[in-house]
């Protein structure tokens, strides 16, 4: 959340998530609320209430990362805007980010619920399917970055009689 009231409608899902995340050995949940973040490190999601995140490009993402913010026009990508482009995500070293390409007012259906991308990316989904499982309305939203990463992904195999799974990921947490 941020000082942008507005913007910070997805703020009531926090709860939620972070109680879901709570003792996770993959991700540390921290809720911050900011109108911009500087050097955080191994960054796996971030979701910003604000039209322009600052400073974006001094944190860093881990690989599979997936970050957005929620506002009008992120997913115009060759028009010229006064809000920032989705794409300054993957530019900054997210992996995937959402944007809608018309106005959709501050209707959470049109946006990614947190709680729902999370839990689904963590659960083996690649980014694309949980990015469009926690969009209910996304007819003015666009996708944009890797859409087949998976860095959770469980691969079951034999060993020595054995069924294991492993999850398979390149993800250098710091």
């Amino acid at each position: 959340s941020s000082s942008d009231q507005i913007r910070s409608i997805r703020q009531h899902d926090y709860p939620n998530l972070i109680s879901r995340l709570a003792g996770s050995p993959l991700i540390s949940p921290l809720l911050l609320h900011a109108d911009y973040f500087r050097q955080l490190q191994s960054i796996a999601f971030y979701f910003a209430a604000s039209t322009e995140v600052n400073y974006i490009d001094e944190n860093n993402f881990i690989p599979g990362a997936v970050g957005d913010h929620l506002t009008s026009y992120g997913g115009r990508l060759t028009e010229p805007r006064e809000q920032m482009v989705a794409t300054a995500w993957l530019d900054a070293g997210a992996t995937a980010s959402y944007g809608t390409v018309v106005e959709p007012y501050a209707t959470p259906t049109k946006f990614p619920t947190p709680s729902v991308l999370i839990s689904r990316y963590l659960e083996g989904n690649t980014v694309i399917e949980s990015y469009w499982k926690s969009v209910r309305d996304p007819r003015q939203g666009l996708f944009v970055g890797e859409p087949l990463a998976a860095p959770w992904k469980a691969k079951a195999y034999f060993e020595e009689g054995k069924v294991l799974i492993k999850i398979q990921s390149n993800l250098a947490l710091k």
